[in-house]
């Protein structure tokens, strides 16, 4: 698995959540979604659930354009993403390299232990530059 070391430039990515699915978790917590968007759409979430499963599917929309308003294009701009999570919000201490270049990507996650689990993603360019994370969402197994 590869990991990359965060930087940041002054153009920035957006958020790369922009709508997430958390899906075939055990237990019977609600799962909240929060996303920062600069093209004020609302993001949205669907849930379901499976008593046996210990696993959170996430899926997002690459995004439009660049902090400073500059389109990025999914096929050409977007090297990939990654998925940060963690039981705490604060410290997102695990991530996984997501290789996608379609405008709907998506994770699982699987093997979580009990407890409440926070995910958010970061874009990275072809250039190796990383936007912030996204939100947090959050699901409890």
């Amino acid at each position: 698995m590869q990991f990359y070391a965060t930087g940041k430039s002054r153009t920035g990515i957006t958020a790369a959540v922009i709508a997430v699915v958390l899906a075939g978790c055990g237990g019977s917590g609600s799962g909240s979604s929060s996303s920062s968007d600069t093209s004020g759409q609302t993001p949205s979430s669907e849930e379901s659930f499976n008593a046996d499963a210990q696993a959170v599917s996430l899926s997002w929309l690459a995004p439009g354009q660049r902090v400073n308003g500059d389109q990025i294009s999914y096929t050409s701009d977007i090297d990939g993403y990654i998925v940060l999570y963690g039981q705490d919000p604060d410290n997102l201490d695990q991530q996984a390299v997501v290789d996608c270049n379609s405008l709907n990507c998506g994770y699982s996650v699987d093997d979580l232990s009990t407890g409440t689990w926070y995910f958010a993603v970061q874009t990275v360019d072809s250039n190796g530059l990383i936007s912030s994370p996204s939100q947090p969402v959050s699901r409890n197994i």
